[in-house]
């Protein structure tokens, strides 16, 4: 996706340089470097390559990491797909895992890259959007009990969205933070955030969208009742 070109011609680009030496090829595919060398790559890449072609690459880059996290999001979890992303440009090959267990694998094996693309993805301000590809991580995070990243990466797809006045971005972005709050246990805030989104959802009249708020300010304040009902026995 990152050259817009076909496997059979990267194929062996890729070997001649894993036999230099120059990256190193896992058993699922992927291909490793050290950091020197990404660092000289990327000094050529800015040195050689006009601006066009540098952005053209970047997007096509970030929308198979948007697209291929949606298809293994689907796949984790079909009945609770996250909005559908626009068509990748030509030359993007998401990937497509096939089953629940290789969808949870592929978010494992990169979740450290897909947190580096949505906040390169809000610093750049294009390619993709970055709460697009932040909601497709959420249901695995949230299994794989990486709370923290949920946070984070919400926070930067929030203040992206916030910058580019995204204003349903900014609601569905809201609506998952809350839900990283609400696992951490800050109740009050994750209600916050929750009436921000609904505030969003009413103006527009987003019946859906309302009612999924509904639903999570009621786990909310149940979780607010048990902890009170919890102090009370202790007292």
């Amino acid at each position: 996706s990152l050259s817009g070109r076909e496997p059979a011609e990267t194929g062996p680009a890729m070997g001649e340089l894993a036999e230099m030496g120059l990256v190193t090829e896992h058993d699922d595919g992927r291909f490793t470097t050290h950091v020197l060398v990404k660092a000289y790559a990327d000094e050529l890449f800015r040195a050689t390559e006009p601006a066009p072609e540098r952005e053209a690459a970047v997007s096509r880059l970030l929308q198979h990491y948007l697209h291929s996290s949606f298809n293994a999001q689907v796949t984790l979890e079909p009945n609770r797909a996250p909005i559908e992303p626009p068509p990748p440009l030509p030359g993007v090959r998401p990937e497509q895992p096939r089953t629940y267990d290789e969808a949870f694998r592929w978010f494992a094996m990169r979740r450290e890259m897909l947190k580096e693309a949505v906040q390169v993805a809000a610093e750049l301000g294009y390619g993709i959007v970055p709460w697009q590809l932040a909601l497709t991580m959420q249901q695995y995070l949230q299994w794989a009990g990486y709370y923290q990243d949920w946070d984070e990466i919400m926070r930067v797809a929030l203040h992206a969205a916030r910058q580019s006045h995204d204003v349903l971005g900014e609601a569905h972005s809201l609506r998952s933070l809350a839900g990283a709050r609400h696992m951490f246990g800050d109740q009050e805030e994750a209600l916050r955030l929750l009436f921000e989104a609904l505030h969003i959802y009413e103006e527009r009249r987003m019946r859906l969208e309302q009612a999924l708020v509904h639903t999570n300010c009621h786990r909310v304040y149940s979780a607010l009742e048990i902890g009170r009902a919890s102090c009370r026995e202790r007292v």
